[in-house]
């Protein structure tokens, strides 16, 4: 770190993210592995604000076949995977929105029961019969589900 502040200044060393480009951490690796330079010192060149992040550069490449890859920036989707040739960009509005088949609605609609019941009674007691019915019954109403769908929940919970 003072060899850090000693050459690039004490700003390099208060930013606390900085983004990296695929080329930039390619162009850092090559130096290390091919021109046989030390990693403290390359990154020390490279203004590098730890002397973690090129060692750990290094073995994601290695591990990765001596290829360089970018991360996902972002929380994960807790939705439906998207499979091959059906990203979100290639469907029109009204197909994100909709699924697909009976069965596909029916299992997004179970756990979005399962969900609303478990969060239901959290941390409290556990629920009485009359208020998983209670969730239940507004739950028809929120997603329009068939009766027979829904009494069949019923009769799992109680």
């Amino acid at each position: 770190m003072v060899h850090l502040a000693d050459r690039w200044g004490i700003e390099q060393i208060r930013h606390s993210w900085t983004y990296y480009s695929p080329k930039f951490k390619k162009a850092a690796i090559e130096r290390v592995l091919a021109g046989h330079e030390s990693m403290r010192d390359v990154s020390l060149d490279l203004g590098l604000s730890n002397q973690g992040t090129l060692p750990r550069w290094v073995k994601e490449y290695i591990a990765n076949g001596y290829n360089v890859i970018e991360k996902k920036k972002g929380r994960k989707t807790h939705g439906k995977e998207e499979t091959e040739g059906s990203s979100s960009e290639e469907r029109s509005p009204a197909e994100r929105n909709c699924r697909s088949s009976q069965a596909e609605r029916d299992s997004y609609d179970t756990k979005r029961i399962l969900k609303k019941i478990k969060c239901f009674g959290y941390g409290k007691r556990e629920p009485g019969k009359e208020e998983i019915a209670g969730v239940v019954t507004e739950l028809k109403g929120d997603m329009a589900i068939a009766g027979s769908y829904c009494s069949f929940r019923e009769t799992v919970f109680m």
